[in-house]
């Protein structure tokens, strides 16, 4: 598995209003992957890193996941993956898709055969 995310405790300054920047959240960014399907897990290191991120969240009461995109298809995916749309920002060179998820209501993707909260 080839994978690389940055988590923070910290949300970048712009994208979320200050009330969604003051209650706590995980945030991932820089993902960096290999698309393929882990051997481990049968899902891509993206998907299993996101639902780790949920599950840690949820052990340390941290109500949301949040990530940020520049790419119709990326948000799709991540939309997959239990996010969802809060907002598209408007920013000088690009137009981000800010998503946030909350690890209570996550379960693996459809069709997977696996249920429950997190990555397994």
């Amino acid at each position: 598995m080839i994978e690389s995310m940055l988590v923070q405790d910290v949300s970048p300054p712009w994208g979320w209003t200050d009330a969604e920047r003051a209650d706590a959240a995980l945030y991932l960014s820089g993902s960096i992957t290999d698309p393929a399907p882990s051997a481990v897990y049968g899902r891509r290191p993206g998907a299993v890193t996101a639902w780790w991120a949920g599950d840690r969240a949820a052990q340390i009461g941290v109500r949301w996941v949040r990530r940020h995109c520049q790419v119709a298809e990326v948000a799709r995916y991540n939309r997959m993956q239990g996010f969802d749309l809060v907002r598209e920002e408007q920013r000088a060179s690009a137009r981000p898709y800010m998503m946030a998820g909350g690890p209570s209501g996550w379960t693996w993707p459809r069709g997977s055969g696996r249920s429950g909260r997190g990555a397994p």
